[in-house]
């Protein structure tokens, strides 16, 4: 194989890195990827005991944009596990919030027990129901 074919393959493999590099950002950055959560609501609760369990919605661009202003850094605290994030919330104004879940049964906005080794994290503790479970069932 002569020098000219090398290089044409070399900047073939170069051209398809960057294209697939730039898929990658736009798929990560524009909210796409077809995961079906492009307008996902996301649920917080406050713990504060000022703030009296106050619950609230978020859109996903929402709660994007305050990800972002809390860690600049993109979530590295949670992948490296250091736990749940605590966010400032929108009432009360102390750092006190956490993300929650709305339940599909009963739709009980709880925050997600992650504490519970022998459970499923979104176990609803008004009606017990898991969508974890539920999915892993209907498998």
């Amino acid at each position: 194989m002569g020098d000219d074919s090398k290089t044409n393959i070399q900047m073939g493999f170069m051209a398809a890195a960057i294209i697939l590099a730039g898929v990658i950002l736009y798929v990560n950055h524009s909210g796409g990827g077809g995961t079906g959560r492009v307008n996902r609501t996301m649920y917080m609760i406050c713990v504060n005991q000022d703030c009296l369990k106050q619950k609230y919605e978020l859109s996903a661009g929402e709660f994007r944009k305050m990800m972002q202003a809390q860690d600049p850094e993109g979530g590295a605290g949670l992948a490296m596990g250091i736990g749940q994030m605590v966010f400032e919330c929108k009432y009360c104004g102390q750092k006190a919030a956490y993300t929650a879940r709305k339940c599909e049964n009963c739709e009980t906005i709880f925050p997600m027990s992650y504490d519970a080794t022998d459970d499923y994290p979104d176990r609803c503790p008004e009606c017990g129901y898991s969508g974890t479970e539920a999915a892993k069932s209907n498998r």
